[in-house]
């Protein structure tokens, strides 16, 4: 996940929500600021690009390969960063 936030470009690999349930939570719980999707993600991520487009959050492309090595995702929410308040 480290590699994967890195290519990213985020400091805080935590940030990230790997998987189709986890990335699916995210958007239903919390308030992500993108989902990156495989290219070779199929009509079985339909469901994830839906709640994207309902709630407002860009899909991107999911870096391939990752560091040298193919992501074992086919989606990842990454959260927008948390600020105290």
């Amino acid at each position: 996940m480290a590699a994967l936030a890195a290519d990213l470009g985020l400091t805080d690999p935590r940030r990230l929500r790997p998987g189709i349930g986890e990335t699916t939570r995210a958007l239903l719980r919390r308030d992500p600021g993108a989902v990156h999707l495989a290219p070779d993600a199929g009509p079985d991520l339909d469901p994830v690009r839906h709640l994207c487009a309902e709630r407002g959050v860009p899909i991107r492309p999911l870096p391939d390969p990752v560091a040298g090595l193919r992501s074992p995702y086919r989606c990842v929410g990454v959260l927008r960063p948390w600020h105290a308040g």
